[in-house]
């Protein structure tokens, strides 16, 4: 379930563009290293590129653009998650 805007608040996180990402010595792949640490996949596996494009940082994408929190990053501590 993804959190529409409430009360005029919108969403928006700046990291799924800019590819604030980890790679861990496993080769995997993680966003937003900070909070939300989700993999989104595996650099001996797969390409930059595909990873890039991955369905769920593509997701992440749209409910950003549209404002909305989206479920992953429901119930993180950071900042945007908070609302602030």
């Amino acid at each position: 379930m993804k959190s529409s805007p409430s009360e005029g608040h919108k969403y928006f996180c700046k990291e799924p563009w800019s590819g604030i990402f980890t790679i861990k010595e496993s080769g995997d792949v993680e966003l937003c290293p900070c909070y939300l640490q989700m993999k989104i996949g595996n650099i001996r596996e797969s390409s930059m590129q595909d990873i890039w494009n991955a369905p769920e940082l593509v997701e992440i994408r749209e409910c950003f653009a549209r404002g909305e929190l989206p479920e992953p990053c429901q119930g993180q501590v950071c900042s945007v998650a908070l609302g602030h």
